[in-house]
């Protein structure tokens, strides 16, 4: 098999994984047609859509700005194509959190803590999945994980279980496609 590439993109997070780089540089290697076969990108603090901290208070207006959350994500989709990927591409865009919006759905038992106390998943967030492979205009009623898109990327890939979160519901996605 030929060697995957994977990257995550410092960001608001900050850099917990080893191969992190600058948003800059994704940017350049998308403009160039030059990504790796998986790349994680995660807004900066500015355009992260979550509301100013404490500590953000007289600092950039733009933190807790949805709008330019929003435009930070076009231009990182314009980048992918404009950069000639797009014919070959899937993006996932999703959200690490539901917004503090109403939801009327009661999130399922997963599974137990050691402990005996439930897991389950909180509310819901959305995921949109861009590429010219996505089914057209499809809605998707199935309920996914954020692990379902590392799941994901092991079909697609042939990889093995790359944790051990039980994430079977990953295989789910390539029915979007």
């Amino acid at each position: 098999m030929a060697e995957l590439r994977w990257i995550r993109i410092r960001s608001y997070t900050g850099s917990q994984w080893e191969a992190s780089i600058q948003i800059g540089t994704i940017c350049k290697d998308a403009a160039a047609g030059m990504l790796p076969n998986v790349s994680w990108v995660c807004a900066p603090h500015d355009a992260s859509e979550h509301p100013a901290d404490p500590i953000d208070s007289g600092g950039n207006p733009l933190v807790g700005n949805v709008t330019h959350g929003m435009q930070w994500t076009v231009a990182q989709v314009d980048t992918l194509v404009q950069g000639g990927l797009w014919s070959k591409s899937a993006m996932f865009i999703t959200w690490d959190d539901w917004g503090g919006w109403f939801d009327h759905f009661n999130p399922p038992e997963i599974e137990k803590w050691s402990d005996g106390t439930q897991f389950r998943y909180g509310s819901r967030v959305g995921c949109l999945v861009l590429s010219p492979y996505a089914k057209q205009g499809y809605i998707s009623k199935t309920m996914h994980s954020h692990v379902s898109l590392l799941k994901f990327c092991e079909t697609l890939f042939n990889l093995p279980a790359l944790n051990d979160r039980p994430h079977g519901e990953g295989r789910r996605y390539v029915r979007l496609f």
